[in-house]
């Protein structure tokens, strides 16, 4: 046989030995890390959570901390005693980023309900029509010409919330000419057509003077928000 027979008979590449031992550990290895940043994810993430349950205005804080917990990583990687001496840039990069997502996911998680409320309601609207057209969709806003005395009006107003409404109440003062204000306070309800929807009832505009319209709403956290409209009732 001559030699380059026997040069090409030899294989081009030899596949190395598989070490099933050692992708074993490996793996086993890759799946603790895993585990031990989530882990420290969480911990981060209900010390934020905790933190900003004190006081809304301490979100910063969760930011500060999952910060120093990135610069502590290596050191609490050797208190779950996971041995760091094999990692490559590439193992740190990833475990950074898996532990801040994870932090970003959880702490996100608790803070909304059912967890914590931060977000105030919204009090989107306050629109009023006559009586003769309540059963139009048509209606006249607030801020619409001034009406006439001796009007009857119905007041609704749109209100939403990402978590249960405690109240939704309406303040009416009402200013004459030649008088001192007066106001009055009283509930609003669902109007049963939308969830959104709430009213407070009826006025009849007997006198003449400024009428404010003020809407207050305050979720089961107390969260508030309020929206004012202001009428002239001339003759």
């Amino acid at each position: 046989m001559s030699a380059k027979s026997r040069i090409k008979d030899k294989p081009a590449f030899e596949f190395p030995e598989f070490d099933k031992e050692e992708y074993i550990a490996k793996e086993f290895r890759d799946a603790k890390v895993t585990g031990v940043v989530i882990l420290f994810a969480l911990i981060i993430a209900l010390v934020s959570y905790f933190i900003v349950r004190i006081d809304t205005g301490y979100r910063i804080v969760g930011l500060l901390l999952i910060i120093l917990a990135e610069l502590g990583l290596k050191d609490y990687f050797s208190l779950m005693k996971i041995d760091t001496s094999t990692f490559e840039k590439k193992n740190w990069a990833g475990n950074v980023l898996l532990l801040f997502f994870a932090w970003f996911g959880m702490f996100t998680l608790l803070l909304n309900p059912p967890f914590i409320d931060m977000v105030d309601p919204h009090v989107d609207s306050i629109v009023l029509y006559t009586i003769e057209n309540e059963t139009s969709e048509n209606v006249t806003y607030l801020q619409d010409p001034n009406p006439t005395i001796n009007t009857t009006i119905s007041i609704n107003a749109t209100v939403v919330d990402n978590s249960k409404l405690e109240s939704v109440v309406l303040y009416i003062t009402i200013t004459p000419p030649d008088a001192d204000k007066n106001t009055t306070m009283r509930s609003m309800k669902k109007t049963g057509n939308k969830d959104n929807e709430y009213t407070g009832g009826t006025i009849y505009l007997d006198q003449k003077g400024t009428y404010e319209f003020r809407v207050l709403a305050e979720d089961d956290s107390g969260n508030k928000d309020e929206k004012t409209l202001i009428i002239v009732v001339g003759a």
